[in-house]
């Protein structure tokens, strides 16, 4: 494994182009500590390895890590990005001069991010990215809202692996000091404000539409009440109260199917007097009596009844 930095006995860090080839380097490696040989040959980027063991698989992060602290304690400035909102502008970038850049310090609710640069009694977080940040990061800093800042080193590291591209002290130096692409704020407490400030306003507008909701809701529902009571009263309007017909044994007089032999008739009480004086004129002599003529009928009574339906028109005679 290629690794651009070799760390000194004194624990200080050196590019390639500043020591001698080979062993002479008289370099260790940042991560296991193990001799480091120069390598600075015509075909690939210059770079140091280990020498006489397995490289380490924690050499080249180690290195850039210890690089970038001592970068930071050696400029005591960083950069600090613009501070955008939802595509808007909060704060300009600027220069931030601090005391101290300590590696994983303890800061907010536990969290350790890769360094922490203390100003004015106040702790910033800064989180290295070599390939791709664990979500869990992110969300913990904002949770505890912890002001920080990430410096993605990701794509630096895929050129350098590739050999596209050397990296020295100098590239580092420029990523604190300059505005770059790869830095960007995790957190930051200007933001605290605005957040909430969004947050209610989200609250008051879906407030306001599940008012709107049920005030809609409220108008379906009565109109739908109002055209139930118009189509009600339209019915009563056409259709006039159905009247229930009194018992039938007080309302109807019937003749029965052995009376008339298979014939059966029912006509109302009332029409009996018009029935007996269409039968025997107003003037008949010895015509029956209605209280009589309305006893239950028997056998014998047939050819009366049969008379009496003949001269009502109801049955024909006989031919």
């Amino acid at each position: 494994m290629k690794i651009p930095f070799g760390m000194l006995p004194s624990g200080q860090l050196v590019d390639i182009s500043t020591v001698e080839r080979g062993l002479k380097c008289g370099c260790l490696c940042p991560g296991c500590r193990s001799p480091l040989v120069a390598r600075q040959g015509e075909i690939n980027i210059h770079h140091f390895a280990h020498y006489a063991v397995p490289a380490c698989q924690e050499g080249l992060e180690a290195a850039i890590t210890m690089a970038m602290l001592q970068a930071l304690n050696d400029l005591k400035q960083i950069h600090l990005p613009p501070l955008a909102f939802r595509g808007k502008l909060i704060r300009d970038g600027h220069l931030l001069g601090f005391d101290e850049a300590r590696k994983e310090p303890e800061l907010a609710d536990g969290l350790k991010p890769t360094f922490g640069i203390v100003f004015k009694g106040r702790d910033l977080g800064i989180v290295l990215q070599y390939d791709r940040l664990p979500p869990i990061i992110v969300s913990k800093i904002v949770e505890v809202k912890q002001p920080a800042l990430l410096i993605n080193l990701s794509s630096l590291i895929r050129s350098y692996k590739n050999q596209e591209s050397e990296l020295s002290l100098a590239t580092l130096h420029d990523i604190v000091m300059n505005v770059h692409a790869s830095k960007s704020w995790i957190y930051n407490s200007h933001l605290t404000p605005i957040i909430e400030a969004e947050r209610q306003a989200q609250i008051t507008q879906v407030a306001a539409w599940q008012k709107q909701q049920a005030e809609a809701t409220r108008q379906v529902q009565e109109k739908l009440r109002r055209k139930a009571r118009e189509k009600a009263d339209r019915l009563k309007a056409v259709q006039p109260p159905s009247q229930p017909w009194p018992p039938l044994h007080e309302t109807f007089i019937m003749v029965s199917i052995e009376q008339l032999g298979g014939l059966a008739l029912s006509f109302p009480t009332s029409l009996v007097i018009a029935m007996l004086l269409k039968a025997y004129g107003p003037n008949a002599e010895n015509p029956p009596v209605p209280e009589i003529w309305l006893q239950p009928f028997s056998v014998n009574d047939r050819p009366q009844m049969r008379a009496l339906m003949q001269k009502l028109g109801i049955i024909r005679h006989r031919r």
